[in-house]
Parts: structure tokens; sequence; C-alpha cells
């Protein structure tokens, strides 16, 4: 399991978990990035990526929280 940086949400992180490229590995990547900050949900990366210029990511990824 990993833990959200920016909710604290339990979510699962495929690379920690299995080895195998994470749900997030097919979304593209965050035009700004947070130094010293660590994975994000499933929830808040949405979030943050709609938010960049040309957003509105949907993402429907698997939820442990």
């Amino acid at each position: 399991m990993a833990t959200c940086s920016f909710c604290g949400e339990t979510f699962t992180c495929g690379m920690r978990e299995t080895g195998e490229p994470c749900w997030c590995a097919a979304l593209p990547p965050l035009q700004t990035l947070v130094p010293l900050q660590d994975c994000l949900c499933p929830e808040c990366l949405a979030a943050r990526l709609a938010a960049q210029p040309g957003g509105a990511t949907t993402i429907a990824a698997r939820h442990d929280g």
C-alpha cells in the first residue's frame, strides 16, 4: 500500500506492490512537481492533472482507502 502525499489516503501502487508499471504510468506527467512529494492517490492525481492547462483527465483505478 502507498499513502497519498496530499490527502493521506492509502491506495495500491503497482510499482511498489507488484514490480509492474503502476496505473499512473499510463497518464500524462504532471507539469509541475512538488519537491520531496511522493505518490498521489488516483483522486488527487486526477485533480492535479485536471488543473493543468489542457487537463481534464479521468482515472479509473482501484483505490483501497
